[in-house]
């Protein structure tokens, strides 16, 4: 997972979504949802919004509690041009990270759509 995180910072996202495949493949089921949320976010900078969908998907229905794949989910969605959908996602990050200002300003961007 450090080996992608590395690659993510430098922007190398194909190298980044190879780490997080090889790590979901040695990795323990309590790890899995924060690397399918990371993949989600490279497939997303390289404009794969489906693949990202998929992963944020997987991610939240690992870990119903973690606020980070609900907002990769709102993304992609966001993306898809699924608004509705995509605020019911940020409104889960919300519920549970209220303070978190990434998903106050995503909220805020689709309220404005």
């Amino acid at each position: 997972r450090q080996e992608g995180n590395a690659a993510f910072k430098a922007g190398d996202f194909p190298l980044a979504i190879a780490k997080y495949d090889a790590a979901l493949a040695l990795c323990s089921p309590s790890e899995a949802h924060i690397l399918r949320t990371n993949r989600s976010l490279c497939n997303f900078k390289l404009g794969r919004i489906d693949e990202s969908l998929s992963d944020a998907i997987s991610a939240t229905l690992l870990r119903q509690d973690w606020a980070k794949a609900w907002c990769r989910k709102a993304l992609a969605l966001q993306a898809l041009g699924n608004f509705n959908a995509s605020m019911e996602a940020v409104k889960v990050a919300l519920e549970l990270e209220p303070k978190n200002a990434e998903y106050s300003n995503l909220r805020d961007e689709l309220e404005e759509m």
